[in-house]
């Protein structure tokens, strides 16, 4: 519900896309920022998909689905999983997933909400609409 009340505030994408699209540090390790409409942009879209909200996002989960995409650059096995965990790790350190406790299952947080939720209505824009809006 919280990010219900968020999508009524007057944000504007622009600053919901900045608080992720700048490098942070997070104990002494550099963590680059987020390419929400360029590289990272299949998997955001993927980690927003509503059946991660009924069961957590898994490594396993994810292969299944990145697997025959150009996100994973032909990688398979151990290498896809690889690149898996250090995304999970990068949208961990930028708040927009966090890890159950105790176990190896990712939920989205109420930022990743809102992010997910604004760059989805963005991209899914129709350009007259837009036009409209800023008239």
């Amino acid at each position: 519900m919280r990010s219900k009340t968020a999508l009524e505030e007057n944000i504007s994408v622009g600053e919901i896309l900045a608080t992720v699209a700048n490098p942070i540090t997070s104990n002494g390790r550099k963590y680059r920022g987020l390419e929400v409409t360029g590289k990272d942009l299949e998997l955001l879209q993927i980690v927003a998909d509503p059946k991660f909200n009924v069961d957590a996002i898994t490594n396993k989960h994810l292969q299944k689905v990145l697997g025959g995409l150009p996100w994973a650059n032909g990688l398979v096995g151990r290498s896809l999983s690889g690149r898996i965990s250090r995304h999970l790790r990068l949208l961990g350190e930028h708040g927009i997933i966090k890890k159950l406790p105790n176990q190896h299952r990712y939920m989205l947080t109420s930022k990743g909400k809102l992010l997910t939720t604004a760059l989805n209505q963005f991209l899914g824009a129709n350009l007259s609409d837009l036009s409209k809006l800023a008239a």
